[in-house]
Order: structure tokens, then C-alpha cells, then sequence
């Protein structure tokens, strides 16, 4: 064991020259966080208006909304949803690749055995062994140690792309995650509003019918024209198509929701009651310049754009020459390894520089800049986006806020038509068929009614996903 002891120590010294080398610096640019001028407000006649404040805004923004149901609906689809839990494995994968790339900057070591029976041919050569014997046992054992030194730091821009990667998949996992709770409470929101007004047009229809029959027996009577007629068929006829429309929405947004929570599309599940939802009176958008540090859609392009500029040091750092250390300790022997004089070593330093490669190496180097050049285009697009899809939020929720109360107006006009003309019904001042028609303009009234605050709160959701950040999470890799 002691004349093994300087071979190793030997070996172990010149590893320690190669870890030397790891100090160099590392070839190509380095990442700088781009800097994206924006303005200190999103409205020129300031936020209050719409009932917005600076505040940074919450992960969670649906809390703000104070509804249990909803709140279980959305854990329910961030649990079981497969949109998730691709996500989800795709950062798996992409933590797992950057491991890999870290191993790059550690030594390989190999362990090897292999034990034979051989017979030379010792009239035609010498025998391989000194006693001359021609039937012979061989062993052998060998550890082998192998180091690609990081001298111009390939390793290293590869290690810190592979990161940048990663960290560009986290924030397009929180991306979806944000998404994907915008969409369940869209849907609910929309599926609430659809199961009332396909019971609001169902009753319009019926009384549509009805007022068909009245006119009917009129014509029979000969108090109305055929052209009165056919003008109150087409009024049916219209009622029942859009009747028939709400229903066919609200099927299908009963599915959409199912697919949102993990469930199979038949299934049918309790709705969301409406007019349980009492949102905060103010929503939290933060500043501008706040969107670029909190949004996941931009800091996982800030992260890709990262990743392009450590891959342009890993190709020029590919032309540059390549250093290699080897070492090897073993035994051979016919009998038990390791024992005196059957100990060998051996110890390498190679270094290698591509002279010819048709020019691929430099078009790597220049496809790395062209990526590198289209990473920064995709950060300055994503920024954009998030600033578009803020303002369009702002104004669509502006003009959907003025609708929604046109819509309140209509209804509440419409209960007082539909009061009086009751009234003068029972006092025997109106016809039956007045009194349907104004019973039905109300229905319809209350059916656009619950369709425009639906839209508000979908508005509302759309807004504060646009400016919220991540949502939190304990299992964060």
C-alpha cells in the first residue's frame, strides 16, 4: 500500500492543477437585465376612477372577490388540472437537464475489473508471462479518472443556460397556474349568469307562445290582419332561437368549466352563485414598471433571454482549445490483485484544437447570436403584451362597467312597465296579451342584465391576472 501511495498523490496533484484552471474566466457576454422604460400610471386621468388603486396586486387575486366557492373551485383545478400537471413535469424535466449540465464540471470516475484464462502460443511468441508458463489466470482492476478541464468556461455558460431554462420554466409554470384561475372563474362566473338566463328566456319563450295563441284567436276573430300575424310568429320564432342559443352556451360552458377542474365534460356540477360574489369595491394594479418584475409571461422571457446570452459563451468558447487531464490506478495479476509490484498508474494532460470543421463550429457561434438576437425581440414583445393586455383590461372593463348599469337601468324601467301594466290589467285597463308582453321584456331585460354583470366580473378577473404575479405554492423546486 505504501508504493501505491505516491502514484495517488501524484494523481491527485494533478487534478488539483486542473481545478486551478476553473478559475479563468468564462468567454462570451454576460447577462444584463434589460432595462424597459414605462410611465408611473395607466390612466391619464388617473386609476381612482375606475376604482383602481397602486397597490400590488396579490397572487390570489380571487380572494378579493370573498367567495368559498369559488376559492374551492379554483383549488380544485389547480390540483387536478392536466394543464398543470404538464407544467408541472416540463419543470421537472428542465430542473433535471440542469443537473445534468452541473455534473460537466466535476471529474468522471470509472471503476473497471475483468478477469480472463489465456493460452499463448509461445512457439510462434514470446510468452506473455515472465515464468514462461503458456496457460495462465489474468486479473485486473482500474480506477480511471477523467476531467474535461472548464479552462475558458464552457461548463460554467452551459451550467448557467441550463439554469436560465429552468427559471424560464418555473415562471411559464406560474404563468399557467395564473391562467388557468382566471379561466375556472371565468367560466363559472359565465356558467352562473347562463343557468339563469336559460330560465329567464325559457319563461320569455313560454309566454311568447302564449301571446302567439292570443294573436291567433284574434285572426280567427278577425280584430287583426294576417301581416299582425305572421309579425308576431317571427317574434316567437326569434325568442325561440335565442332561447335556444343561451342553452347551447351553457352546455358548453358547463364543459369547458369540467375540463378546467380535471373532470370528464359530462359531468355536471353545482354553479356558482352569482350574486354571492361581492368583489372589493377597489382592484390593486401596482405601477407600470411593477408588471415587468411581477408578470410570470415576462420574467420567463427575461429568463429565456438569459439562457441565449450563456449559450453564446458556450459556442465561442467551443473554438477555443479543449483540455483534458486522465489518470488511472489499477493492479494486475494472476493471483490476488493489489499485491506487491502488481500496482500501475498512469497520468495525461491532453489539449486538442479544432483546426477543420467545415465552418460549423463559427455558424454555432452565429446561429447562438441570431437565438440571442430573437430572445431579446421575444422580451420586448412580451413586455408589450403585458402592457397591451393591461390597457385593453382597463378600457373593455371601463366600457363593460357603463354597459352593466345601462343594463340595470333597462331592467329596472322595465319592472316598473311591467308593474303598472299588471295593474291596469287587474283593473281590467289592459289586455292579457299587455300584460306578456311587458312580463317579457322584463325577462329578457333581467337576461342582459345577468349577462352584463358576468362580463364585469370576467373583465374584473382578466385585469387582475394581467397584473398579478405568481400565485404562491410550498412545493416551489
Amino acid at each position: 500500500m505504501n508504493k501505491m501511495a505516491g502514484p495517488t498523490r501524484r494523481l491527485t496533484q494533478a487534478l488539483a492543477v486542473g481545478a486551478v484552471c476553473l478559475s479563468s474566466c468564462a468567454v462570451g457576454p454576460q447577462f444584463q437585465k434589460p432595462v424597459t422604460p414605462v410611465g408611473d400610471h395607466w390612466l391619464p386621468d388617473g386609476e381612482a376612477a375606475l376604482g383602481l388603486n397602486l397597490n400590488d396586486p396579490q397572487g390570489e387575486w380571487w380572494q378579493d372577490w370573498h367567495s368559498g366557492q369559488l376559492d374551492e373551485l379554483i383549488k380544485q383545478a389547480l390540483k387536478h388540472s392536466p394543464t398543470i400537471a404538464l407544467a408541472e413535469s416540463n419543470l421537472k424535466a428542465a430542473h433535471a437537464l440542469e443537473m445534468q449540465s452541473v455534473a460537466a464540471l466535476f471529474p468522471t470516475v470509472t471503476v473497471g475489473g475483468q478477469a480472463s484464462r489465456n493460452r499463448d502460443a509461445v512457439n510462434v511468441l514470446s510468452p506473455a508471462l515472465t515464468n514462461g508458463d503458456a496457460v495462465y489466470r489474468l486479473n485486473s482492476g482500474q480506477l480511471s479518472v477523467g476531467w474535461a478541464v472548464d479552462v475558458f468556461g464552457a461548463s460554467r455558460r452551459a451550467v448557467e443556460a441550463a439554469h436560465a431554462n429552468a427559471e424560464s420554466q418555473r415562471w411559464l409554470t406560474d404563468a399557467a397556474r395564473l391562467l388557468l384561475s382566471a379561466n375556472v372563474a371565468v367560466t363559472a362566473v359565465a356558467e352562473s349568469a347562463l343557468r339563469q338566463e336559460t330560465q329567464l328566456w325559457a319563461q320569455a319563450e313560454a309566454d311568447a307562445l302564449e301571446m302567439l295563441t292570443i294573436q291567433r284567436q284574434a285572426r280567427d276573430a278577425g280584430s287583426i290582419s294576417a301581416a299582425d300575424l305572421a309579425q308576431e310568429q317571427a317574434a316567437y320564432a326569434s325568442v325561440q332561437a335565442q332561447s335556444a342559443m343561451v342553452v347551447q352556451k351553457w352546455r358548453v360552458t358547463q364543459d369547458q368549466r369540467a375540463v378546467y377542474l380535471g373532470a370528464l365534460p359530462p359531468e355536471r356540477m353545482e354553479s356558482l352563485a352569482l350574486e354571492s360574489i361581492q368583489p372589493s369595491a377597489s382592484i390593486p394594479v401596482g405601477v407600470p414598471s411593477g408588471l415587468l418584475t411581477r408578470r410570470p409571461d415576462v420574467r420567463a422571457a427575461e429568463a429565456a433571454l438569459h439562457a441565449a446570452t450563456a449559450n453564446v459563451g458556450v459556442s465561442i468558447a467551443d473554438l477555443l482549445p479543449q483540455v483534458m487531464i486522465n489518470g488511472a490506478l489499477g493492479s494486475t495479476n494472476t493471483g490476488p490483485l493489489f499485491k506487491s509490484n502488481t500496482g500501475f498508474w498512469t497520468g495525461s494532460v491532453g489539449l486538442t484544437q479544432s483546426v477543420f470543421a467545415g465552418g460549423a463550429l463559427w455558424q454555432k457561434v452565429v446561429g447562438a447570436r441570431a437565438a440571442l438576437d430573437g430572445a431579446g425581440a421575444q422580451y420586448r414583445l412580451a413586455v408589450l403584451t403585458a402592457i397591451q393586455n393591461t390597457q385593453d383590461a382597463l378600457w373593455t372593463l371601463e366600457t363593460d362597467q357603463k354597459a352593466y348599469q345601462a343594463a340595470k337601468r333597462s331592467t329596472e324601467a322595465a319592472l316598473v312597465v311591467k308593474t303598472i301594466t299588471e295593474q291596469k290589467c287587474a283593473l281590467g285597463d289592459a289586455s292579457r296579451y299587455q300584460c306578456l308582453q311587458a312580463k317579457s321584456a322584463w325577462e329578457q331585460a333581467q337576461a342582459a342584465e345577468w349577462q352584463a354583470r358576468a362580463t364585469v366580473l370576467a373583465d374584473r378577473a382578466l385585469l387582475s391576472v394581467a397584473v398579478a404575479g405568481p400565485l404562491p405554492r410550498d412545493d416551489r423546486p
